[in-house]
């Protein structure tokens, strides 16, 4: 079913969005592939819209496709055809002998309702037709009359003359609501409010800065009215359940663009050096970019900014989140696989490929135990790797 159908019939106590969130994020789901192939245009379907499109009405359109009308128009758009295209001579004598001296629903009323609104007046629009300005005139002066009635009323001042006066201010709008007498709650200043402002807030400010101060002074610390309730609704399991689910959802999609340079340029010489691949190796809780195959082995290729490289000090202000999350994945792979990841950066990778390159079979053939593991912290001295003296500690 579309999300729209569920919300319909099942769930119009949620949004739509909290339905597709909940289903994908929290349960894992994701839509049939028949009920996908259905659901979108067949190659019969494209053609008899293309052949018949102009000539046939688009809520007939909407019968035969089983689709609501925006979707046959948005289809109708891609392909390039309008209905505009086919308006008759006729038709367009119409428009440019009525459209200046008429009012547009009028016009569309009178001689195109078989026609949607929208396109008689984009017809109009693509024809540079406008209105004829002694129309536009004498309709703007019927309406400021009409208006006048409506919004003022004549009485007669203290010098004897007769005066207008806007009669919907205040208590004389006929929609006015007695208002409440109170003080501000944080500055004690007079104000005046409606009763149902003050049924939903138990505190009535004056003004913005007043409730930001109030709110600042009682609602902060352990003051706060959501202290403690998050990571009690959030569970540990809950945590666990929600990333084995988006590693799941990942798994299913194409990862071929989602590739980075970087990663197509290390993929690129695994196969120059005929060593076996997979990438976004599944570990339940974390994908690994590269898992050697026949050696049991693994490498992570890490992005300068996104992965905080530290040699470069870029300024990143989600720093201690990520470092989090890399020194957790670390920990979890080392813990539950006995495996220590092999770190190629991308400053390293565009830079020194080579030591990329000797790193990655240095670790084969030490059977994955290196003095370091970042690539960061080697040179390349006479062709040989070398360790830096000074090395750099990211913290895993």
């Amino acid at each position: 079913m579309s999300n729209e159908e569920l919300f319909n019939i099942y769930f119009n106590t949620h949004t739509i969005n909290s339905i597709s969130d909940y289903a994908t994020k929290n349960l894992g789901l994701c839509k049939d592939e028949k009920y996908l192939s259905e659901r979108y245009w067949s190659e019969e379907e494209d053609q008899f819209l293309i052949e018949n499109y102009a000539s046939m009405d688009t809520n007939e359109f909407t019968d035969i496709f089983n689709k609501t009308t925006a979707t046959v128009i948005a289809r109708a758009i891609k392909f390039g055809i309008s209905k505009d295209r086919w308006w008759t001579d006729e038709e367009i004598l119409i428009l440019k002998k009525y459209y200046p001296y008429m009012r547009n629903k009028e016009l569309y009323e009178k001689y195109f309702s078989y026609r949607t609104y929208d396109s008689v007046t984009n017809k109009a629009l693509k024809l540079g037709l406008i209105k004829d300005p002694k129309y536009l005139y004498k309709t703007e002066c019927e309406t400021l009359e009409q208006n006048s009635e409506k919004l003022y009323r004549h009485i007669k001042g203290k010098d004897g003359e007769i005066h207008k006066e806007y009669k919907l201010k205040g208590k004389d709008n006929p929609k006015y609501k007695p208002r409440i007498k109170l003080n501000c709650a944080y500055c004690g200043k007079e104000i005046y409010r409606l009763e149902s402002d003050i049924a939903s807030n138990n505190n009535t400010f004056c003004s913005v800065s007043c409730s930001a101060r109030w709110k600042s002074e009682n609602m902060s610390g352990v003051n706060s009215p959501i202290r403690g309730k998050v990571s009690e609704k959030w569970t540990n399991e809950m945590r666990k359940q929600q990333a084995i689910n988006v590693i799941d959802r990942l798994l299913k999609s194409d990862f071929s663009y989602r590739k980075t340079k970087p990663q197509l340029i290390i993929d690129n010489l695994l196969n120059q050096l005929n060593i076996k691949y997979k990438n976004e190796y599944n570990c339940k809780y974390y994908l690994i970019d590269n898992y050697l195959i026949d050696y049991n082995l693994m490498i992570e290729v890490q992005g300068n900014f996104f992965h905080c490289n530290p040699v470069m000090n870029l300024d990143n202000n989600r720093k201690a989140k990520i470092l989090g999350k890399d020194k957790a994945k670390h920990t979890y792979i080392k813990k539950y696989y006995n495996i220590e990841i092999l770190y190629l950066w991308e400053k390293d990778i565009y830079e020194n490929i080579e030591i990329c390159k000797q790193l990655i079979l240095k670790y084969i053939n030490n059977n994955g135990i290196l003095e370091n593991y970042h690539s960061y912290n080697y040179c390349s001295r006479n062709n040989k790797l070398v360790i830096i003296k000074d090395k750099y500690n990211i913290g895993y």
